[in-house]
């Protein structure tokens, strides 16, 4: 299998299979994600935590002997230990010590040491889970890409703003927004009112290196207000831009099947707002007021390797392309038109059917107001309009679908 083959994400979930499997008491967890991998372990003592962990690691059915079979050892420097205190009373133990079994029957000891931030799928972590560090590391890379975009917007030879504005969105803003719905906590009112709660920190330092994109997008001088330039530079600000992406982060979340890991922590986290220990779950739903009771599932579909479509489909280069391709398949036996639109707040669609270049049937449903719902919807109703029509003995069909975008 070559490097970056697509099937590797496959490969890894069964060559991982057996080390996520060693998590087998109700206290222990055990996470993987291609060559990372953590295990997790609650107690209410550390010491007992750390004897948790070194019996993960070294019973029979351990993450030693996966390491032996699967012929993959545990890179040392890469490996660490972290505590996760319920409070500054609770003493940390000394580091781990592990015992490892060599094939020749002897064994060789190692230490993992403790640290106080590890880097795990691009998260830094830290005892506390106040994402400090990780807010760190965020500003450096907002900071950072602004400088690379500074360079490449010089008034001699540089880029023209239109194409500094879309490398911001499109690989500035992915960069140091990733994994917000974790780290970052959507800005909102206290219960008195007097003040706002959330990463309300992060929010002003990231809105003073975006008020640099700004300003170099839209040339205007230094002494202008920020809010201005974001507006005439059409970029959304810091505090919006989060919320967009915690919103979005919340609906695939409320919209997941039953099978999927986090459906029951999520319905969970979003029925109440603890009064403390607040999750990133119990933030991102109280913060965004989404409700998994009221958001539809989406449920995965699954296809064979071999599967090949009933239909074939033809996207065409041009209208005038379109229009004679149209031409040409009315002439069919059986022709069958959908489309759905917006038309004075209102969303509708209609399906109709030609038989030998005679109309035969039509089918039109009017599904409300814009405000209840969007033109996809009517566009989907159309097809289902037409599969309707389509209810007869099998013959050649031609089906023209018209979408405008």
């Amino acid at each position: 299998m070559t490097q970056g083959c697509p099937l590797s994400m496959i490969f890894y979930s069964f060559y991982n299979e057996s080390l996520i499997r060693t998590a087998t008491n109700k206290d222990e967890t055990s996470l993987g994600y291609v060559n990372n991998s953590m295990l997790l372990v609650t107690s209410c003592f550390l010491p007992i935590a750390h004897r948790m962990i070194k019996d993960m690691m070294e019973h029979p059915d351990g993450g030693f002997n996966w390491s032996s079979s699967h012929n993959s050892s545990f890179e040392l420097t890469k490996t660490a230990l972290m505590n996760f205190p319920r409070s500054s009373l609770d003493i940390n133990p000394p580091d781990l010590i592990l015992s490892r079994p060599n094939p020749d029957g002897s064994k060789t000891t190692q230490t993992v040491k403790t640290t106080v931030n590890y880097k795990y799928l691009g998260i830094i972590l830290d005892p506390k889970l106040r994402w400090a560090a990780h807010h760190q590391k965020v500003v450096a890379n907002a900071t950072w890409w602004s400088h690379q975009v500074t360079h490449l917007s010089k008034t001699s030879r540089g880029m023209p703003p239109k194409c500094i504005r879309q490398l911001y969105n499109t690989v500035a803003v992915p960069t140091f927004t990733y994994a917000a719905d974790i780290w970052y906590t959507g800005i909102h009112p206290a219960p008195s009112g007097l003040k706002h709660l959330g990463s309300v920190a992060i929010t002003r330092k990231l809105s003073t290196i975006q008020r640099k994109i700004s300003k170099i997008v839209t040339g205007a001088l230094a002494t202008a207000a920020g809010d201005v330039l974001e507006t005439h530079a059409n970029l959304l600000p810091i505090e919006l831009l989060f919320n967009k992406v915690l919103f979005r982060s919340a609906t695939h979340i409320a919209s997941l099947p039953p099978s999927h890991p986090l459906y029951s922590p999520s319905r969970k986290a979003a029925r109440r707002f603890v009064k403390k220990h607040h999750s990133p779950l119990h933030n991102l739903f109280y913060t965004m007021a989404v409700s998994p009771s009221t958001t539809e599932t989406i449920s995965a579909t699954q296809r064979r390797p071999n599967y090949i479509p009933a239909f074939s489909t033809t996207i065409l280069n041009s209208k005038q392309e379109a229009l004679t391709a149209t031409i040409n398949h009315h002439k069919m036996q059986v022709s069958v038109y959908s489309d759905g639109s917006g038309f004075k707040n209102r969303v509708g669609t209609s399906a109709i059917m030609y038989i030998n270049s005679v109309e035969k049937r039509t089918l039109q449903y009017y599904l409300g107001p814009l405000s209840n719902h969007t033109v996809y919807e009517g566009e989907i109703v159309g097809l289902t309009l037409a599969l309707h029509l389509l209810k007869s003995p099998p013959v050649p069909i031609s089906f023209i679908y018209y979408y405008q975008y």
